[in-house]
């Protein structure tokens, strides 16, 4: 990777990376609010810039149909989708959240005062009043697991709590992730069909809420040591991601991850599956440098797996495969 200048940019293009912190940079220096964002898909990582323009929408700039950038909050050091900010309209501009961020730092300065009932209804106040609101959710659990030994918080209440993100999931997928968490470590596990319906809310915009959904199912599957039913799992994932190199690329290292454990059967499952529909979908006869990467690196995953399956002939002859196309794409570009 090498450090572009400006001038060097102008005369040589630069690097995704050079020309996003160039672009976001020089709107800033214009008074137009940017954003700059990372992610990756079918052709390897990227980078691009979200600018605020003049309808009053938020924009991405040159990113290439990709739909998975994330940013890091500078006030909270949280990383987030840059759908928070596209699905913005006029109507979200911040008077209108002004009273939600009253209300959040009511209730904090409630807690700290050790008032945690009042600071739980002034939450509640403010989820119900701004029901798509990420930062308000985020803030209704954070003080609803204050004092939990002084006031708990029933079952009950959770599983409403619950049923409430589910529902304003459909306007901001987000929410389902944190419904996801709650059912995790509240309820007792993850909530039946949670996979089919983060995939609702999400869409193909947010297929990263749906990774998360499926590695909280799978976590509770590889605990139970039932692996057919990780296979199952991953193998009606994997098939529903084919055309999404990136999302299939981070769900074939997630059932990996669970098959740690695992005997050489279930790895030899998981290989011959995910191999199949990989040289049926994923794999493709272009010259496309950086799609041949991506699809590479899923290779050598499928070649790790089989050798972890025992045969060390088969990984080997896939593993050299994998290499061999990469050093033609490489003569190619």
């Amino acid at each position: 990777y090498k450090e572009y200048t400006f001038a060097e940019i102008l005369k040589l293009g630069g690097v995704c990376r050079a020309q996003a912190y160039y672009c976001g940079m020089g709107a800033k220096c214009k008074g137009i609010p940017a954003i700059f964002v990372t992610g990756d898909g079918d052709r390897g990582p990227h980078a691009w810039v979200v600018l605020l323009v003049d309808d009053g929408n938020w924009v991405q700039v040159n990113n290439y149909g990709y739909t998975s950038g994330r940013f890091v909050n500078p006030c909270s050091g949280r990383a987030m989708h840059e759908s928070v900010y596209l699905r913005q309209t006029r109507q979200d501009r911040a008077e209108k959240v002004a009273p939600a961020g009253d209300g959040i730092m009511l209730s904090r300065l409630l807690a700290l005062r050790g008032e945690t009932q009042s600071a739980r209804d002034v939450a509640r106040w403010v989820t119900g009043s701004f029901p798509s609101l990420s930062a308000a959710w985020g803030n209704l659990i954070a003080v609803m697991q204050l004092d939990e030994e002084k006031a708990p918080v029933s079952k009950e209440t959770w599983k409403k709590i619950d049923a409430e993100l589910m529902k304003a999931a459909a306007k901001n997928a987000e929410l389902a992730d944190l419904a996801g968490e709650i059912e995790e470590k509240y309820l007792g596990g993850t909530r039946r069909n949670a996979v089919k319906q983060a995939k609702r809310s999400a869409g193909d915009s947010r297929a990263d809420v749906v990774v998360a959904a499926v590695e909280r199912e799978a976590r509770a599957l590889a605990e139970a040591k039932d692996y057919r039913g990780l296979a199952a799992l991953y193998k009606k994932q994997l098939k529903d991601y084919t055309d999404r190199g990136d999302i299939f690329e981070q769900l074939v290292q997630q059932y990996m991850t669970f098959l740690d454990e695992a005997d050489a059967r279930s790895w030899t499952t998981m290989a011959k599956d995910t191999e199949k529909l990989f040289d049926k979908k994923v794999r493709g006869n272009g010259s496309d440098y950086f799609k041949i990467t991506k699809e590479v690196a899923i290779q050598k995953l499928i070649a790790q797996a089989w050798g972890r399956a025992g045969n060390k002939k088969k990984a080997q002859k896939m593993y050299e495969d994998a290499e061999q196309r990469l050093d033609s794409a490489k003569e190619r570009q």
